[in-house]
């Protein structure tokens, strides 16, 4: 059976907020974010690096932004400490974190080429 979370309230586009982790559409964005920022997390120096420790953070609400629950720039990679800081005070982290992301989309373009 796969594993979820539930939310008792439906996001404002009418979308389910069920979040199936074994969903492909899911597990392909964890991963792509996860290769982008290097398995680490990128909260300002902390080096965490250990797979279970990490957390694919959604930047903009995966509850009130449906239509960018997949997009890999809306994701970014936490240890759980600071998932658990961020997590509720999006707004405060949005700049910061959209920085980095493309920051470590630069670095990763530069990488495949």
């Amino acid at each position: 059976m796969p594993r979820r979370v539930r939310f008792s309230r439906k996001s404002p586009a009418g979308y389910k907020s069920d979040r199936y982790y074994n969903d492909p559409q899911y597990i392909k964005f964890r991963d792509e974010v996860r290769r982008r920022d290097d398995y680490k997390c990128q909260w300002p120096n902390c080096q965490e690096c250990k797979p279970n420790k990490l957390q694919v953070h959604h930047i903009r609400s995966w509850q009130q932004n449906p239509y960018l629950r997949f997009n890999v720039d809306n994701g970014i990679l936490l240890c759980k400490i600071h998932h658990k800081f961020v997590t509720g005070n999006e707004c405060h982290f949005l700049a910061i974190f959209t920085q980095i992301v493309l920051r470590n989309k630069q670095n990763d373009n530069g990488n495949s080429r």
